[in-house]
């Protein structure tokens, strides 16, 4: 952990928190136009994998989850979007 007085990236003294900070002026931080997940910063279908586990899993459990998130995935495959019925109501595969 740097204690300030290493340099930070730009030769600029890193603090505590990581935050590197310009001499004399303002604490640098990083700026993200779009939130992730927003149209202007869409997620990756892996990233949108990995939220939906999080959400999904301490509920349905993992095997229902695995089998949805597979599912979902493939939605062009299905004959019918009642193939996913089994799953959200806790009897799937």
């Amino acid at each position: 952990m740097n204690t300030g007085g290493e340099k930070g990236p730009l030769d600029f003294p890193a603090t505590r928190n990581g935050k590197v900070g310009c001499p004399h002026y303002f604490p640098l931080q990083p700026f993200t136009r779009h939130a992730p997940g927003t149209k202007d910063n869409p997620l990756d279908t892996e990233s949108v994998n990995a939220k939906a586990r999080l959400l999904m899993e301490p509920v349905l459990g993992a095997e229902q989850t695995e089998g949805i998130i597979r599912r979902v995935n493939a939605l062009e495959e299905l004959d019918g979007v009642r193939e996913l019925r089994p799953f959200l109501a806790g009897q799937g595969h």
